[in-house]
């Protein structure tokens, strides 16, 4: 029986969440722009049966919020990072092996030019392919779903990295080959898996589930207040740290003040509802507002900054044909 196999290759040069949300691993996450020069994202994807593999790369930083999905285990790792990210309050470098389990809960802050590989696998496959490299009476390490595990060990993690750029060379071949290389990549998981040190993760020692839990009074507070001028004093009581502390976490956790995130996220917020307002006059002003904004010219500024185009493009669709004029994108589909 043929395995149906895909591939994707997408540029594009406008900061588009829609699509970024459904790049990463198919599923229903929330992406924000934080920072960057440029918007420009790429991914590259391919899909063997049920086996995707995606590498994707932006020049902006973000935060990420949402769930993986429930019938695949998923494998990360930065093939380069121009800072360790923040990932479910650990801070995760380029020489370390994520694994995310089945509805997996995602609180990511990515720096630009963060470049980032994904491999989603079902959970019997893999089990399958460690036993075979380990022995059956082998112990599959306890990945409880839910949870990510994070293995250190710069061997391991380099023979992952090569083994996928070997996959996706193969894939384009088909027929054995393909095989091959889906076998040799999760072959070098386990291998990673088996040899590499588990690292105790916060959320086992509390302290990341505190952070994660402090990130999400932030939201709700975020959501709940937007419109209102900002006080540093009542959003540090509201996520119940001191003013001081509040400030630290932010630092640590997206690399600014409360007050700049505060703002971006205000951005990211009206961004969205641009691009779904209709024509109703004065909607930007009202958007704005809203969103934080109570001076429409200071606004448009700090949006056009940001996103590289004035608020009034986004609203008129301008942004989305533009957008889609200037992506580059390669779909192929075959059966091997």
């Amino acid at each position: 029986m043929k395995t149906p196999y895909s591939y994707r290759c997408t540029r594009l040069n406008q900061f588009c969440p829609s699509f970024l949300a459904d790049a990463m691993t198919q599923g229903a996450f929330e992406h924000y722009l934080l920072e960057g020069k440029s918007c420009d994202h790429s991914q590259e994807h391919w899909q063997y049966g049920g086996i995707v593999l995606d590498v994707m790369c932006g020049e902006f930083g973000e935060w990420i919020r949402g769930t993986f999905r429930a019938d695949r285990v998923c494998i990360g790792y930065f093939e380069s990072a121009s800072k360790a990210a923040w990932i479910n309050g650990s801070s995760v470098d380029d020489q370390v092996l994520q694994v995310y389990t089945e509805k997996c809960e995602l609180a990511c802050r990515l720096y630009p030019q963060t470049r980032w590989a994904l491999i989603q696998v079902p959970r019997s496959c893999l089990e399958k392919h460690f036993r075979e490299v380990v022995g059956n009476s082998a112990r599959w390490p306890s990945l409880e779903s839910g949870g990510v595990s994070l293995y250190s060990g710069a061997e391991g993690r380099v023979d992952v990295g090569v083994c996928f750029d070997l996959c996706t060379y193969l894939l384009g071949k088909g027929g054995d080959l393909a095989d091959q290389g889906v076998s040799m990549l999760l072959a070098a998981i386990s291998r990673a898996i088996l040899g590499g040190k588990r690292q105790v993760s916060k959320d086992e020692g509390g302290r990341g589930s505190q952070a994660l839990q402090k990130v999400k009074l932030a939201e709700l507070y975020l959501a709940a207040h937007l419109a209102e001028s900002y006080s540093s004093h009542e959003f540090a009581r509201a996520v119940g740290l001191s003013e001081r502390s509040l400030e630290l976490q932010f630092k640590k956790i997206f690399g600014m003040s409360p007050k700049k995130w505060r703002q971006y996220m205000g951005l990211n917020i009206a961004h969205r509802r641009l691009g779904n307002a209709g024509v109703k006059p004065g909607v930007v002003a009202e958007i704005a507002a809203s969103c934080g904004f109570s001076h429409p010219g200071r606004f448009s500024a700090v949006y056009r900054e940001v996103f590289g185009e004035l608020p009034l493009f986004t609203k008129n669709g301008e942004r989305r044909g533009h957008s889609f004029s200037q992506q580059e994108s390669i779909f192929k589909t075959f059966m091997h």
